[in-house]
């Protein structure tokens, strides 16, 4: 779902626990083992999937994302109705 609505190719850790992984990288650079973050990500990581978005499933997500913008405007309408005149 995030690659169709990304139109993104998801590349998925071999790591379970990739939150984890997260913090033992920031760790690294953090020590001075690895110069920056992109470095230390490099070496510490792989890939197990790469998922590449469906192209006959982009009209139907653009639609989608249509709808999203519609409801988001609604929602800021009705945020200041409820806010009332003269309230900011």
């Amino acid at each position: 779902m995030i690659a169709n609505a990304t139109r993104c190719r998801v590349l998925l850790c071999r790591e379970p626990d990739a939150m984890l992984l997260g913090g033992a990288i920031m760790a690294t650079v953090a020590a001075g083992h690895y110069p920056n973050l992109h470095t230390a990500q490099r070496q510490m990581t792989a890939i197990s999937r790469a998922i590449d978005p469906a192209p006959h499933l982009a009209e139907y997500y653009a639609r989608k994302f249509a709808v999203f913008l519609e409801l988001h405007d609604d929602q800021l309408k009705y945020e200041r109705i409820m806010r009332g005149p003269g309230i900011a």
